[in-house]
């Protein structure tokens, strides 16, 4: 979903949570939103899946974000490695800027 190195005028946005050990549901639906966010500017993929769910009309011409996405499998330890490892640009992606999922408090809080 996301390149290995993104430009330096794209906006990372990290989502993460519980992808592999509750529900394979919280993967899909991530998917599922990154995909439909990018129909709003890229025809290509409206010609494969057909318009938008959520048309989100004025998109500003220069706006570029790119998803990740990681997985706490329930844990804290993993969770917290993932999210530093999201935002530090460790996992071998560039660092993203922000980071929603969260689904434990105990991995969310800190």
């Amino acid at each position: 979903l996301v390149s290995a190195a993104a430009s330096d005028d794209t906006f990372v946005l990290g989502i993460y949570g519980p992808m592999t050990s509750i529900s394979t549901t919280f993967l899909a639906t991530s998917i599922a939103f990154d995909i439909d966010f990018r129909k709003n500017f890229d025809t290509s993929l409206v010609d494969r899946y057909g318009p938008p769910i959520v048309t989100m009309p004025n998109l500003h011409s220069a706006l570029n974000v790119s998803i990740q996405l990681g997985t706490s499998n329930s844990d804290t330890e993993v969770g917290m490695r993932m999210a530093l490892d999201m935002f530090q640009g460790l996992n071998g992606q560039a660092a993203v800027q922000g980071l929603v999922g969260g689904y434990h408090s105990a991995i969310s809080m800190p």
